[in-house]
């Protein structure tokens, strides 16, 4: 298998973007030594809602738009 030097995801499309993360993920679940290194971005996941009702506007707006985006691709961070 070949390795990936450098991917810039800010210049995917949305397809291409949710399709190499959807990949990522499948080969993560796969490999427990990288799904142990995981742990922690998911658990950041799951605190995505803490910061839902923050009273700095900007991280609020964010996190609401970030966890519809959880919602919309049904990403499940659970563990």
């Amino acid at each position: 298998m070949s390795e990936i030097g450098t991917l810039s995801l800010e210049r995917l499309n949305n397809g291409a973007h949710f399709l190499f993360i959807s990949n990522v993920l499948a080969r993560a679940e796969t490999d427990a030594n990288v799904k142990s290194k995981l742990s922690v971005q998911i658990v950041s996941l799951k605190a995505v809602n803490g910061f839902r009702n923050l009273p700095v506007e900007n991280m609020a707006k964010t996190a609401k738009v970030l966890t519809q985006h959880i919602k919309d691709y049904a990403i499940d961070p659970k563990m």
